[in-house]
Parts: C-alpha cells; sequence; structure tokens
C-alpha cells in the first residue's frame, strides 16, 4: 500500500509546472498540496501583525514549515528560514521557495537519505513571497523590467530599509566593549508608526520561534551578502560584525555551491565592486539603514545573509528551471550549516528544583590561537526552553554560561567539524550546562545526581585549566543584559 501511495505521490508532484510564475493565489494553493502530500512532516500557516493577516492590497505572507514536529519548537532541533521576494519585482526566489517545499517533499517520500536527515534534524521555515503586493505590482506592468516597478510594497516602501536600525546602537556599543546581541529593547515605539505590516509581521515572528539561521533571498546580482549593511561613518567600507569569520564562512557555504556566483560576476558595474568568489560585506558594497539581515543578527539569536540568486530580476518564466539548477545544493549546504558549532540546554539548580533557564546568555571566547584569547563581543540567549545554538567555525573556544542569580560556568570545546552537504551532516556538538544558586553548596551537589545530561556546572571542571580564570574575566569585562 505505501508503494502503491509512495507513486501517485510523485506522479503528482512531476505534474508541477516550472516555466511559470506562480500568481500569490497558487502560492497558497500550491503549499497547502504539498502540506496534503507530506502531512506528516510540513504545515501551512500564515504570518500576521496582532492577529491581522492581511498585507495593505490584501495578500497574506504563507509559510510551511518542514520538520518531524511541525507544530512546536523541539529542544535540539534548530529553526532555519528561507524568506524571498522581499522586494516584489525580484521573483527568482520565490519560484526558488517553491520548488525547494516540492523537493523537501518529494526527497522525503522517495526516502532521500540526507534530505531525510536533514528534515528530521532540522525545522525549516520557508516564506516564498514576502512582498506579495510588490510582486502583484511587477507581474502586471507592462514595464516589470524596469528598476523600482514593484519593488517596494503597496505603500511605496523598502521592505529592506524599514527594519529598526540598531546598526548605530551597535556601534555605539563596540566603542564602550559592550555587548552588540539582543538590542531590541532600542526599537523606538516613535518608529513603529513607519514600520510596514510586511516589517511588523516578520518582527512578531522573529519574537515567537527562537530562529538559529536564516537566508533572504533577492534578485539582481550573484553575490553572497553578509552583516553589517552599514558603516560607522555612512560610507562603503568594510563593516565588520564581530561574529565577522563565521559570515564570512556562512557566505561561502552558499557561494561555494554555486558556480555562478563564486565565478564573482558584478552585475552592478556602477558600485566598482569586485566580489571575491562570489561574497562581500554589505556596507562595502553599498551602505544602507534598516536591513533585515542586520536587524536579524542584532535584535534575535539568528544569522542572517542576503542571497542575490540571479542577474536578472523578473526573467522569462521558461528561464526557471536554471535558476534552480544553478541554486538547489547551495541552498541545501546552506540549510546544513543550521548544524554548525554548539547547542545544549541550560538548567538551574537551587539545592532542590532543576529547571530550565529562559534567556541565560553564552558568550564566546576564541582561543584557537593560544598565545591570543579573543572575546566574541556578541551573545547568544537560551529559548524560553532554555535550550540555545551557537553558531561556530572549526577551532577552540571557551563557553562561558550565565544567568542573574545563577554562578557562572565556563567550558573549553573543540569544533572538528563543520557541515558539508556533498559529505555529511552531523549535528553541532553538545554542551549542557547546570548554573548552580549561589547558595547552593557544589560539594554536596554531585552532577550525576542532579542531570546525568549535563556536561559541566558552576563549580564543575571546566576543561580550561588555568585559562578559564582569564577568559572568565575577559568575558566579564563585555556589559551583558
Amino acid at each position: 500500500m505505501r508503494i502503491i501511495l509512495l507513486l501517485i505521490s510523485l506522479q503528482c508532484l512531476a505534474s508541477e509546472n516550472w516555466t511559470k510564475q506562480h500568481t500569490n493565489g497558487e502560492i497558497s494553493a500550491f503549499l497547502t498540496e504539498i502540506n496534503k502530500e507530506c502531512p506528516d512532516i510540513s504545515r501551512v500557516y500564515l504570518l500576521d501583525d496582532e492577529g491581522d493577516q492581511r498585507t495593505t492590497g490584501g495578500n497574506n505572507l504563507t509559510v510551511i514549515v518542514f520538520g518531524r514536529d511541525v507544530f512546536s519548537e523541539t529542544p535540539g532541533i534548530p529553526e532555519f528560514k528561507f524568506i524571498a521576494n522581499m522586494h516584489g519585482n525580484e521573483a527568482v526566489g520565490r519560484e526558488l521557495l517553491l520548488r525547494l517545499a516540492s523537493d523537501i517533499c518529494k526527497g522525503w517520500r522517495n526516502m532521500d537519505p540526507k534530505i531525510n536527515q536533514l528534515v528530521t534534524l532540522t525545522r525549516i521555515h520557508l516564506l516564498p513571497s514576502m512582498n506579495p503586493d510588490g510582486w502583484y505590482k511587477a507581474f502586471t506592468s507592462e514595464e516589470r523590467l524596469r528598476e523600482d516597478i514593484g519593488r517596494s510594497n503597496a505603500n511605496d516602501v523598502d521592505l529592506n530599509r524599514n527594519f529598526p536600525d540598531l546598526d548605530t546602537k551597535a556601534f555605539e556599543a563596540a566603542l564602550n566593549n559592550d555587548s552588540t546581541d539582543h538590542l531590541y529593547r532600542y526599537r523606538d515605539e516613535k518608529q513603529k508608526n513607519r514600520l510596514q505590516k510586511e516589517t511588523r509581521m516578520i518582527m512578531q515572528w522573529l519574537d515567537q520561534i527562537n530562529f538559529v539561521l536564516s537566508a533572504n533571498i533577492h534578485g539582481g546580482d550573484l553575490v553572497a551578502n553578509y552583516p553589517y549593511d552599514s558603516s560607522p561613518s555612512g560610507l562603503a567600507i568594510p563593516s565588520k560584525t564581530p561574529d565577522h569569520e563565521i559570515f564570512l564562512e556562512l557566505a561561502h557555504s552558499y557561494a561555494d555551491f554555486n558556480e555562478q556566483m563564486r565565478a564573482g560576476i558584478n552585475a552592478s558595474p556602477e558600485f566598482d565592486k569586485d566580489f571575491k568568489q562570489g561574497t562581500v560585506n554589505g556596507a562595502d558594497w553599498y551602505p544602507i539603514t534598516g536591513s533585515m539581515q542586520d536587524y536579524n543578527y542584532l535584535a534575535t539569536n539568528a544569522f542572517e545573509l542576503t542571497l542575490e540568486v540571479a542577474i536578472p530580476k523578473f526573467p522569462p518564466a521558461e528561464e526557471l528551471p536554471k535558476y534552480w539548477q544553478e541554486n538547489r545544493e547551495a541552498m541545501y549546504n546552506f540549510m546544513a550549516q543550521v548544524h554548525r558549532g554548539i547547542k545544549g540546554s541550560i538548567k538551574g539548580f537551587d539545592g532542590r528544583t532543576l529547571k530550565p533557564l529562559a534567556n541565560a546568555v553564552v558568550s564566546v571566547t576564541n582561543i584557537t590561537n593560544s598565545a591570543k584569547a579573543t572575546p566574541i563581543s556578541h551573545n547568544i540567549w537560551s529559548g524560553s526552553n532554555g535550550y540555545y545554538y551557537r553558531l561556530l567555525n572549526k577551532g577552540q573556544y571557551a563557553i562561558t554560561f550565565r544567568m542573574d542569580g545563577y554562578e557562572p560556568a565556563i567550558a573549553c570545546v573543540k569544533i572538528d567539524h563543520v557541515p558539508n552537504w556533498n559529505k555529511d551532516l552531523q549535528e553541532a556538538k553538545i554542551l549542557n550546562a547546570v548554573l548552580f544558586k549561589s547558595h547552593v553548596d557544589p560539594t554536596q551537589q554531585p552532577l550525576d545526581k542532579i542531570d546525568s545530561n549535563s556536561t559541566i556546572t558552576s563549580y564543575g571542571d571546566s576543561r580550561c585549566g588555568d585559562l578559564g580564570w582569564r577568559i572568565e574575566a575577559q568575558q566579564l569585562a563585555l556589559e551583558v543584559y
């Protein structure tokens, strides 16, 4: 029976037309059909702005999520998202995400081992169109190839300039040797009126789900763009985040799997920038404020790139299959990167009760060069379930866990593996921690009696030796909010 159902399923999926531009209504219908084909691993839902699910033009922002539990976050299962069509006249990305949804479903039903493993270990959210109003404007215009037709939303606002500008606060924090994370507290209520509905929908989405890795798919060029998108001076110069080396590897994890992108072809000579192997720093290319990728990084735990995947923004429909061929492997390899680095649970122990700690702070110091320990002034916070995920490159790191009212814990770890779609997919290294309340006597609390799954405690063996105390002093010098 299962074989018969599988054949029927694959026949249905094989009938899809990939040489057409799917309309806004067809996106919802298409994703609903995918959900029917793979109901055990998918769910379709709508983004909303405080309950309002409609854009100004009356359209929905429709998402399909894949995973073993599509209704709730699962500890140890990282959250990934792809967003496309933020600029309505950049249409390739939305078709790529529709085809990716079909490919994931087909791979699951066909028992493809790599796709099955990715779906089992990850929750994958796909939003094919963030700007359906702009897309409709471009699609119905005889001048759709013009730069401005449909780029903005129904209110003529460029959504990639509409997010709260947290970069200025990050630059100030860096000057003061403060951490540059979770700056959402600087979201000005006065700015709220200028935020578009689509922007507010995304911001609410980010508040609800603890995303780890993300990409925003654009068109008009071929490059993987990484933060920051602005510079302290406002000039077109490199503007590096505290996680610059990680972002650079993430950018290469996409560009290296896209032959055209890796070639460094630049379709925007007016900016006079060379794309080195298909990657570029946003501010170095052309500085902007209010970008979505910078907001992700500075307001949440998510690392986001902006991917320019096709030089024509709205190519003829018959050309769409070639962009899938160019980007398929790169998309899968980028999704796999959500499993790099470390992850684990953070729990608190008061002498009697063990409980997950939400909003515990995870700080990292790079100790790969033993002669120069370098704190990374961007922290990750645990989610509501007490679980955290920290993307890292290969190397050695000192990890410090903190929570108000608890003693900190520190451990040193070596990361010797990063995911590669063509080789293998391993989960991030697990590092669990138990933090003791200050009054708890550690000598009376054997770790295996408290939590047999935890790796370290506030007073446990840090595996850092004397280095641990120096790391602790350095990290405490960073103001943690």
